[in-house]
C-alpha cells in the first residue's frame, strides 16, 4: 500500500472552482483556508463572502490520520454536511464547506488509502450537532446521506470539544431514542429495497470537457541551446573548410572524422580562426503541462535538452570532406574523401563526441554540455515566460523546467496507471504541433524611440486530439530469468496510440485519460507506411517529481 505524500485539494465550487492544489507533507504539515493573504489556500475576498479570513486549517496528524479545524469563522466549517464544532477527523474523500452554501472542496491524500466507509456529501447543514443514537440509526445512509463511520468519527470529536449538561445529555439520548425507534422501523418495514449503493465512481469526461479543465495547464515552449567545452565553457564549433565544389565554385563544406570503428562524427573545436566554423546549436518547439502551482511544468527531455539525442545538420553542409581517424587517435589529413549526405554520418548524440573526448582528456563526465534558453507560453497569451532546465530523467524521455509564477498556476492531476492500462482504452492527446499552424499577436509598440512599431508575437492554442491505446509495450521477462524481452518500438516501456493527427511540436504534451487525469507524455511519432505516435508513462515523470519535492 502507497502512504500519501501530499495534501490534494479539489476545489468544486465558489472562485476556485475546478482547480486542484497539491500540497507536499515535506513542506506543510498543516495548511490554512481562508481570505486572508497569509492563508496556504487563498479565496476571493470579494466572490467568497462567506469564508472568514482565517477559516479552517487541516492538520497531518500522522499515521494517516487527519484532523480539520475551525479557526472561530463566522459561518462554519462542514464536512460531509456536519458542522465541526472546535475540531474533528477528516478522512481522504471527504467534502468540506466553508460557511452553508459556501464554496465546497473534496479533501485528499494521495497516494490515497484504501477506504473502508463510502460517504456521500449532503447539501443540507442543519444539525449542528450528532448524538451516538443517531449514528446507530444510520447505519446505512440514504441517497445523499452520511456513513455510520464518518458519523461516529465526528460524534467522538464533537464529544471532546466540550463538556454537556446533565440535561442536555439526557435530552440528547431521549431524541436519539426515538430517532432510532423510527430508523428501525423504516428500514425493517416489509416490502422496502435496500438502499442503493452510493457510487464513487468518477465522472467520465469528454474530450471537450477534459481541454475545458486542463488547457491553462497546457503550455507551449520554445527551446534553444548551444554546446559548449565543459572545462573551459567555450563555445563548440563544426570546424568548416573551403571545398572545390567542381564548378570553379568554392565554398565553405562541414569537415568530419571517421573513427576506426566505422562511425562518422563532426569534426569540433572550440576555435573559429578562419571565421567559417559553424556553432554547434539547435531550436525546437514543443508542449509542456504544469505539474505543481508554483510553476513547475513536464516535459520531454528531447525538447529541453536536445545535446543529449541525435543532432541534425544542415543539408548546406553537404557535400562534406571527411578524414580518416588512426587508430591511435591521428587525424590522417592526407586521405580526405567526399561526404554527400547526412544519412552516411548516421546518429551523432553532441554530448557524447567520442573523438572530443579523447583529445580533452576528460574521462569522469562528458567533456560536452548544452546550455539551453526556454521559454514557456501559456495558451491564448502572447507573454512568454522564461524557465529554467530543473531535471531530467536517466531512464525515459521526461524532464521538468521551473517558471517564476507570480500566483498560483492551474495544475493537471497525474495518475500512475501503466499497470492497470488496458489496450483499447480512451485518451484524449493536447499539445502544440507544428503542423497545426499558430495565430499571431500583432501589438502596436508604444515605447519611446519605437512608436508605432508593429510586433508580432506567437499566441499558441492547444489541439485537442481522441486516441486510443491501440497497444502497450512493456518491459517483460524471457524464459531465462537473466534475459529482459524489450519492446521493439525503441522504448522499454511506452503506449503507442491510435492517431496521426499529431506529431512534431506536441512532443512532451499531456495524455489524459477518460476521467480527465495524466497517464503519460506525448513523446513519439514515426512514419513509415502510416505515422505511428507512441507516449510513455507518467510514472516516469512522479519519479522526476519525487526528487524535486514537489511530489
Amino acid at each position: 500500500m502507497s502512504t500519501p505524500q501530499r495534501f490534494v485539494i479539489r476545489h468544486q465550487s465558489g472562485s476556485k472552482a475546478n482547480q486542484v492544489e497539491e500540497y507536499p507533507f515535506s513542506q506543510y504539515d498543516e495548511i490554512t483556508f481562508g481570505r486572508g493573504g497569509a492563508t496556504t489556500v487563498t479565496y476571493d475576498p470579494d466572490r467568497d463572502e462567506l469564508v472568514s479570513r482565517e477559516h479552517l486549517k487541516i492538520t497531518r496528524d500522522g499515521g494517516g490520520a487527519y484532523s480539520v479545524t475551525d479557526l472561530g469563522s463566522r459561518n462554519g466549517t462542514f464536512v460531509n454536511g456536519v458542522q465541526v464544532a472546535g475540531s474533528a477527523s477528516i478522512r481522504p474523500g471527504d467534502t468540506v464547506q466553508l460557511g452553508h452554501d459556501g464554496p465546497e472542496f473534496v479533501f485528499d491524500a494521495e497516494p490515497r488509502p484504501p477506504r473502508e466507509t463510502v460517504v456521500a456529501s449532503p447539501r443540507s447543514h442543519k444539525a449542528t450537532a450528532v448524538s451516538p443514537s443517531l449514528a446507530a440509526a444510520t447505519d446505512r445512509p440514504a441517497n445523499g446521506g452520511v456513513g455510520r463511520e464518518t458519523v461516529e468519527r465526528m460524534v467522538v470529536d464533537a464529544q471532546r470539544q466540550s463538556e454537556r449538561k446533565t440535561t442536555g445529555v439526557l435530552l440528547g439520548v431521549g431524541v436519539g431514542a426515538l430517532v432510532l425507534v423510527a430508523a428501525l422501523y423504516l428500514a425493517l418495514r416489509p416490502g422496502d429495497e435496500p438502499p442503493p449503493p452510493v457510487d464513487e465512481t468518477a465522472a467520465v469526461l469528454t474530450p471537450a470537457e477534459v481541454a475545458a479543465q486542463n488547457g491553462d495547464a497546457v503550455v507551449y515552449i520554445e527551446s534553444a541551446w548551444k554546446l559548449i567545452d565543459a572545462a573551459s565553457d567555450k563555445q563548440i564549433y563544426h570546424r568548416y573548410q573551403p571545398m572545390d565544389l567542381g564548378d570553379g565554385r568554392v565554398q565553405p563544406r562541414a569537415v568530419f572524422l571517421r573513427m576506426p570503428n566505422g562511425s562518422v562524427e563532426p569534426f569540433i573545436e572550440t576555435a573559429d580562426p578562419d571565421g567559417i566554423n559553424q556553432p554547434v546549436r539547435s531550436q525546437a518547439t514543443g508542449s509542456g503541462f504544469v505539474i505543481s502551482p508554483d510553476g513547475f511544468i513536464m516535459t520531454n527531455k528531447h525538447v529541453v535538452a536536445g545535446w543529449d539525442y541525435p543532432y541534425f545538420f544542415p543539408q548546406s553542409a553537404f557535400p562534406g570532406v571527411v578524414y580518416p581517424v588512426t587508430q591511435q587517435g591521428q587525424i590522417d589529413f592526407e586521405t580526405p574523401s567526399v561526404i554527400q549526405s547526412p544519412q552516411e554520418v548516421g546518429q551523432w548524440v553532441p554530448s557524447r563526441s567520442a573523438f572530443y573526448g579523447q583529445q580533452s582528456g576528460i574521462t569522469n563526465f562528458d567533456p560536452l554540455k548544452g546550455v539551453p534558453e526556454l521559454r514557456v507560453t501559456f495558451q491564448n497569451s502572447d507573454i512568454p515566460f522564461e524557465a529554467e532546465l530543473e531535471r531530467v530523467s536517466p531512464r525515459g524521455d521526461a524532464a521538468t523546467i521551473k517558471i517564476d509564477a507570480q500566483e498560483p498556476l492551474k495544475a493537471v492531476e497525474l495518475h500512475d496507471a501503466y499497470d492497470e492500462t488496458v489496450v483499447g482504452a480512451p485518451v484524449v492527446i493536447m499539445g502544440y504541433p507544428g503542423v497545426s499552424g499558430f495565430d499571431v499577436s500583432v501589438v502596436q509598440n508604444t515605447e519611446m524611440g519605437s512608436q508605432g512599431r508593429q510586433v508580432g508575437t506567437v499566441v499558441p492554442r492547444p489541439t485537442v486530439t481522441p486516441a486510443n491505446i491501440s497497444t502497450i509495450h512493456r518491459t517483460r521477462q524471457g524464459s531465462n530469468p537473466n534475459e529482459a524481452v524489450i519492446s521493439a518500438s525503441g522504448f522499454p516501456d511506452a503506449y503507442q496510440l491510435s492517431t496521426s493527427e499529431t506529431g512534431g511540436g506536441n512532443s512532451g504534451g499531456p495524455v489524459f485519460d477518460e476521467e480527465g487525469r495524466v497517464i503519460g507524455i506525448f513523446t513519439y511519432s514515426a512514419q513509415t507506411d502510416a505515422r505511428v505516435t507512441y507516449a510513455i508513462p507518467i510514472k516516469y515523470g512522479m519519479d522526476l517529481m519525487r526528487a524535486t519535492g514537489t511530489l
